[in-house]
């Protein structure tokens, strides 16, 4: 039987599955509507990689100069689909083609998503090929959709992902909270271990996602790298504790673990001087015990504090070239 408690969970998870998702399902169905009503059936092809396109970019940094380069490298990808509609010859070489020079313009790109989405465009214009005096129409509705996906973007990186920036980084510290009760209380951490380790997973991808081209990260995938770093050091932590095996201090993990937990909440975007202060009291008032656990534990708690006071959304919305 399915508790009160699960209901408010899958309640909880769907209003934010909806606010992550709602952007992308309505840029597909606009797109979908005006392409058929203004441009015809035959572009009614391009809502989906399109929409694809817009939910890879919608994760990123907004970066006027990368959607160029990414529309002329798809206008380029629809002329080789017209193209491979007029001939056989033609469609088994562009076939043969398309895929090597997809990969050589994304040599720096190391996620399958970026090769997807372009694979993913080439196959869906062919489905539909078009004839010569239908071309214009195509690239015009190519353009149309490069401005409609560009407001978009560059809407959603003002004003819908400022407060958006953060909400993952809190939910894996209070993921590190629960697992540091959890070791007080002598239960298993298992399932939180996992789940951190897929959280310095996706930390890194996120990583990658703010490079540029003359920056290996922006200010806010530095900051991201501290964090990074930080759950890397909790998690050895964590594992060292589970090793032990003299009895761990119930009082001090639960203490760490409540100030996590109001790190986690109260993480704000401007900033964080008061969570900052509030570690060093804790510092301060266990620093006995901190001593006993070593050089590791203090580490810990300063490279938390360097990554707090590196949070600072006017710098990370710098656009940085």
């Amino acid at each position: 039987m399915i508790k009160v408690e699960d209901y408010y969970n899958m309640i909880i998870t769907f209003k934010k599955n909806m606010k992550t998702e709602l952007p992308v399902i309505s840029i597909s169905i606009f797109l979908f509507l005006t392409l058929w009503i203004f441009f015809g059936k035959y572009n009614m092809i391009l809502p989906p990689f399109l929409t694809l396109y817009f939910k890879v970019k919608y994760q990123q940094e907004f970066r006027i100069r990368e959607l160029i380069k990414n529309y002329l490298m798809i206008l380029t990808i629809a002329f080789m689909s017209f193209l491979a509609g007029e001939s056989l010859i033609f469609c088994i070489l562009i076939n043969l083609a398309v895929p090597f020079f997809i990969v050589y313009f994304l040599t720096n790109k190391f996620t399958p998503k970026s090769y997807f989405v372009y694979g993913m465009a080439f196959v869906f214009m062919q489905l539909m090929p078009i004839s010569s005096s239908l071309l214009p129409m195509r690239i015009g509705a190519l353009l149309y959709s490069f401005i409609v996906l560009t407001v978009a973007l560059f809407f959603s990186s003002k004003y819908l992902k400022k407060e958006k920036k953060y909400d993952k980084l809190r939910e894996k510290i209070l993921l590190l909270s629960q697992q540091i009760r959890k070791l007080a209380l002598g239960e298993s951490i298992e399932d939180e271990k996992l789940e951190v380790i897929k959280s310095i997973s996706n930390l890194n991808q996120q990583i990658y996602f703010t490079r540029n081209s003359r920056y290996l990260a922006t200010e806010y995938g530095k900051t991201l790298y501290l964090f990074m770093i930080f759950f890397q050091r909790v998690n050895y932590y964590m594992e060292e504790c589970v090793e032990r095996e003299k009895k761990l201090d119930k009082q001090f993990f639960l203490s760490l673990s409540d100030l996590l937990e109001k790190i986690g909440k109260n993480i704000k975007i401007d900033s964080n001087r008061d969570l900052v202060m509030e570690i060093e009291k804790f510092q301060r008032d266990n620093r006995e015990r901190i001593e006993e656990e070593g050089e590791r534990l203090e580490s810990i708690l300063n490279l938390l504090k360097i990554a707090l006071l590196g949070i600072n959304l006017k710098d990370h919305n710098r656009n940085e070239r």
